[in-house]
């Protein structure tokens, strides 16, 4: 609670398992935020060693612990701490990122001055691995970006910050997505409000060791997940349909799964010949080893919509 016993403006929310040093450091750049009226939510998965107590460690009473009941996955963690939280506006961070100083400054003043139909804001990114800078993103879509998030994310979770209000409109993380509950509940949100954004650095995305490789079934499982969800939105979209199919194709082909990956892509060659089939293709029937490797490199590092939004930018 704030200073003067009102509700927060703010709610952060941090879903943590088992990282005692990771969520500490993404406790650390929430404290040292410029804006202060914010309640904190850690939401532990059930860990085993000193993730308890690494948080309580703080003293600061605006956290507040939460315990899961079992490990019950992501998007389980971040409704708890969603309908649990009392702020007019949720932010989200992933225990492995951080923010910068400003963050919470900049975006609740512009979130303050936006009307209603502005659910979203969001902000520039960075990437970074073994302490050194990997990549910078800034956001380019505001407004309406319903048709844009179809093709794929354009903002990873640590850069958004939302009205608490939107999620009685759109509901919550989806519990039953393996992979992309992010991408999913981005889209949910550009069907109904619009985004805006600042065009600065605010978070920091940090690539270590458990983003080196990446679950392709599960990524799999999920963008066919999103797909069926919204097929009726993508099946208006023969364009952006068919960018899905081939990216489906690439998936299967890291797996091993030749005859999926050819299938996803006469798929995507079928829904738009010229832009996204022949080549890919022909490629990958007539050099599969090759052809793998390629798509190995492009999606390594990439476990769900927070990063792979570049691929499809």
């Amino acid at each position: 609670m704030s200073e003067d016993g009102d509700f927060p403006h703010v709610s952060v929310i941090i879903p943590t398992y088992n990282r005692p040093s990771l969520v500490g450091r993404a406790i650390k750049s929430v404290l040292g935020q410029s804006y202060q009226d914010f309640e904190l939510i850690v939401v532990d998965g059930s860990s085993d060693d000193e993730t308890k107590e690494v948080v309580k460690g703080f003293g600061d009473r605006r956290i507040r612990y939460v315990s899961e009941t079992g490990r019950r996955g992501l998007s389980n963690a971040r409704n708890m701490g969603i309908r649990s939280s009392m702020g007019d506006y949720v932010a989200l961070l992933d225990d492995d990122d951080e923010w910068l100083p400003y963050k919470l400054e900049m975006q609740v003043d512009l979130l303050d001055r936006l009307t209603e139909d502005y659910g979203v804001v969001y902000s520039g990114y960075r990437t970074e691995q073994d302490g050194r800078i990997a990549g910078e993103y800034y956001p380019a879509e505001r407004g309406d970006v319903y048709a844009r998030m179809l093709k794929g994310s354009i903002l990873s979770v640590p850069t958004i910050i939302i009205r608490r209000s939107c999620f009685e409109v759109v509901g919550y993380f989806d519990e039953e997505l393996p992979s992309c509950e992010d991408w999913d509940m981005w889209i949910r949100l550009a069907k109904e409000y619009k985004f805006e954004y600042v065009p600065e650095i605010l978070a920091v995305y940090h690539i270590h060791g458990d983003q080196m490789t990446f679950d392709q079934s599960g990524l799999i499982l999920g963008v066919e997940g999103v797909l069926k969800k919204h097929h009726e939105d993508f099946s208006r979209n023969r364009k952006t349909l068919a960018e899905q199919y081939r990216y489906l194709g690439a998936l299967y082909y890291l797996t091993g799964d030749k005859a999926e990956g050819t299938r996803f892509m006469f798929r995507s060659m079928k829904l738009n010949p010229i832009q996204n089939g022949i080549v890919h293709v022909l490629a990958a029937l007539i050099t599969p080893d090759i052809y793998r490797e390629k798509m190995l490199v492009a999606l390594t590092g990439v476990q769900n919509a927070k990063l792979r939004q570049n691929l499809n930018a």
